[in-house]
């Protein structure tokens, strides 16, 4: 298949940057493959980073530092306003 092998066409206007001009667009099929396939890509690699933020936090020597190096609900970071008991 090629590009012009499909017919979805569409025409646009845009004034402010083409004044008094038609523009004429279509789906690009091949663009299309790309960009999915990138989109894939990025959404793979965030998934990955993470899972590595989950196994890090996960770790049980974040806990063991004095004063706890993770804020939560029983043991606030000191000074912080956030997460304390009301």
């Amino acid at each position: 298949m090629s590009l012009f092998d499909e017919r979805n066409l569409a025409e646009i206007s845009a004034p402010e940057l083409y004044p008094g001009e038609r523009l004429v667009v279509c789906r690009n099929p091949l663009l299309a493959a790309e960009r999915a396939l990138k989109r894939e890509a990025l959404l793979e690699a965030t998934e990955a980073k993470l899972d590595l933020v989950l196994v890090t936090l996960a770790l049980p020597a974040l806990s063991a530092w004095p004063g706890g190096c993770v804020a939560t609900e029983r043991e606030p970071v000191s000074g912080s306003t956030r997460n304390r008991p009301v």
